[in-house]
């Protein structure tokens, strides 16, 4: 009878999974229609799905992942609820993370082809030739994750981490660590990130004045990383020693040859190069956005090359298994990014830019280091307790005049953008710090307050110091 029971509970557990995979895929086809159709009906119609999904997924969540999400749901409620809004704008309110769960369930997909390849026992083969020291390991992969952070956004996330099951070094926090902070530092100077669209749409300012600088910052944020790691990198590498002195004598994998490695080596950088190129391309001879178009060769590529490949039968089984698995365990980020925006379109109905202003400019006056820093905590704190970056930085952006705190366009551009990709690090709301927690099998707090909590506090305190000696 028990046995029968533990069948039915399961069987159930599968049938909502499933459920829960599909209507993630059709919320995410639905913004890629509207896109194009830009139907109020539609929109409605997406917004009373995102509505159904919170509701059937809230009973999932569990400890502090619980505790943010409800407090931002019971927040935006009170909220819309006092500014008597209609509600017209609670559905639009719901809608405003709808690009970034698109994002989030389809771009996973571009993990698919760098797996259907075989590269895997390839680069453990260099890597057991090469013997690179953690050091090495954590450079490279923390500047492979910014380098295709630039143009495949999220999916960077699930390129590198499965490239990552080659490295030598498998502790996850370094790892982890080392991908998201890589990835989540090009949000400082990349112009296809949302982040750069909404700074330099409300300042006077052009992308290439700020470039320079951007990239300066990048370059203290991974010595930073480096530092603040140290000790476990050189820990990793000793305990990596002995374990190569205890196995010398085996050859792991024998059966590899240099010219295969080299072959499989290569192809690998040109997969990689082709869909960065294939992005780029499209992104200059169409006009479409960028989050549109990564969404669309996430659809597309993968299942082109598998034919390409020969390996279609493969493709079909990761589809199916990124569909009823993999999704399914991605509800509860996916319910804290939608309830996040909601907030944050709560929040922007009230008053609270005009009292910051004012308070600050009461405190500090014309202190302008000071204005910065409070700017940065600002961010960073709101960014902890789950609110997304892009609510403080647009009210920053959109409310304050740079010139009458002191500040040039440029070093209040740089100032937004930076505490962007700072506070985005610590954050248990940030889509790539949730898809690390979900391929780790660890809780995003853990990620977020434990491994890189450290890391964001200096890069905090050294943001405005930096922006004071580059003199911009």
């Amino acid at each position: 009878m028990k046995q029968n029971d533990r069948q039915n509970n399961g069987a159930r557990e599968s049938t909502k999974d499933h459920f829960l995979g599909i209507f993630l895929v059709t919320i995410a086809f639905g913004y890629i229609f509207n896109y194009f159709l830009e139907s109020q009906l539609l929109g409605k119609i997406l917004s009373v799905g995102i509505v159904v999904f919170i509701v059937f997924s809230l009973s999932a969540l569990q400890g502090s992942l619980k505790i943010i999400t409800y407090s931002l749901l019971l927040a935006a409620i009170v909220i819309f609820v006092g500014v008597r809004a209609p509600i017209g704008e609670w559905l639009d309110g719901v809608r405003v993370n709808l690009t970034l769960v698109s994002i989030f369930t389809l771009v996973p997909l571009l993990g698919i082809p760098v797996r259907l390849g075989g590269y895997l026992e390839s680069l453990k083969y260099l890597f057991e030739r090469v013997h690179p020291k953690s050091s090495f390991v954590f450079l490279i992969t923390q500047g492979l994750s910014h380098a295709l952070g630039v143009v495949f956004n999220i999916g960077t996330i699930s390129i590198v981490h499965y490239l990552s099951k080659a490295a030598p070094i498998q502790s996850p926090r370094l790892l982890v660590s080392a991908i998201n902070r890589g990835f989540l530092s090009v949000i400082c100077w990349s112009p296809y990130f949302g982040a750069m669209a909404v700074v330099l749409s409300m300042q006077s300012t052009k992308w290439g004045t700020i470039l320079p600088f951007s990239l300066g910052f990048v370059l203290v944020s991974f010595f930073v990383s480096f530092a603040v790691d140290w000790s476990l990198i050189k820990k990793s590498d000793a305990s990596f020693a002995l374990e190569m002195s205890a196995t010398k004598e085996e050859a792991h994998i024998p059966h590899l040859n240099n010219r295969f490695v080299k072959k499989k080596v290569i192809e690998l950088f040109l997969l990689l190069l082709v869909m960065m190129m294939l992005v780029l391309g499209i992104e200059l001879f169409s006009g479409l956005e960028m989050a549109i178009i990564i969404c669309l060769v996430a659809l597309l590529f993968p299942l082109l090359w598998s034919f390409f490949q020969r390996n279609h039968v493969t493709y079909f089984v990761e589809l199916k298994d990124h569909i009823f698995k993999t999704l399914p365990r991605m509800r509860k980020e996916v319910v804290l990014f939608l309830v996040s925006g909601f907030f944050s379109a709560a929040f922007m109905k009230t008053d609270m830019n005009s009292t910051l202003i004012n308070l600050v400019n009461d405190i500090f006056g014309g202190f302008t280091i000071g204005i910065a820093y409070c700017i940065v905590l600002v961010i960073v704190l709101s960014s902890i307790v789950g609110l997304h970056p892009i609510v403080p930085v647009t009210v920053f952006a959109s409310s304050f005049d740079p010139s009458l705190l002191g500040f040039s366009p440029e070093y209040f551009s740089v100032l937004l953008l930076s505490s962007w990709g700072v506070s985005s690090t610590i954050s248990p709301a940030t889509a790539s710090s949730n898809l690390l927690a979900n391929l780790w099998h660890i809780e995003v707090t853990t990620i977020a307050f434990r491994w890189n909590i450290k890391y964001g506090i200096i890069m905090a305190i050294l943001l405005p110091i930096y922006l004071e000696l580059v003199n911009i």
